[in-house]
């Protein structure tokens, strides 16, 4: 596995390719997994409190905002800037994706998981 830095910015990612990062204290896990595929990224937490779940969110306008609405009842009103955001800022957006998914019982448009521990605590009340 190749742990790489929360600071790197999301531009230089490879398309369809995973990184590691060291994750922050906040999101209560000990690496994320981030992969970037079109309008989509995709982040898996490994370890700590959210072990073995993966979900994607798109970053378009459309997706940023549905989170934005849910986390900070703020409008968020462009796409990412690809050459400005690091990694660190991903982690964050995707613990917001994931308040979400939680928070909506799972109905998010442009949030969604695409795979789960089954024995996950925060998860039981969710219909799958």
């Amino acid at each position: 596995m190749n742990l790489i830095n929360a600071g790197t910015i999301l531009s230089q990612l490879e398309e369809n390719k995973w990184y590691y990062i060291e994750s922050a204290r906040e999101l209560n896990s000990d690496i994320l997994a981030i992969k970037s595929e079109s309008n989509w990224l995709y982040v898996s937490f490994i370890g700590g409190e959210y072990d073995k779940v993966s979900i994607k969110f798109e970053h378009s306008v459309r997706g940023l905002n549905e989170i934005y609405q849910n986390e900070y009842n703020i409008n968020y009103d462009s796409t990412l800037n690809l050459n400005n955001t690091t990694l660190h800022k991903i982690s964050l957006i995707a613990l917001s994706s994931l308040a979400l998914i939680i928070n909506k019982n799972k109905e998010a448009l442009y949030s969604k998981i695409i795979k789960i521990d089954e024995y996950s605590k925060h998860f039981k009340k969710l219909k799958f």
